[in-house]
């Protein structure tokens, strides 16, 4: 079994949150980053070796607060 499941949100060894959406085998992950638009991205090919741990509830409520503020200023959100 996988040590992340499909969606669960981590810290990447870079520092960047990232959310796993696609599972291929134990170890190998697909994960999308960024807060908006204009850095949304899809990582392929991610291992264990680049994941730090599951995200935080406090990294979470952090990187929503700068997704919205992004959103928000870039006129997707009122």
């Amino acid at each position: 079994m996988a040590k992340y499941q499909q969606y669960e949100s981590v810290l990447l060894k870079d520092g960047r949150i990232a959310t796993i959406v696609e599972v291929y085998e134990p170890g190998a992950y697909d994960a999308d980053i960024g807060d908006s638009p204009e850095d949304w991205a899809t990582v392929y090919g991610i291992t264990d070796d680049e994941i730090e741990r599951k995200a935080t509830e406090q990294e979470m409520d952090r990187k929503y607060r700068e997704s919205m503020r992004q959103l928000r200023e870039q006129g997707i959100l009122e």
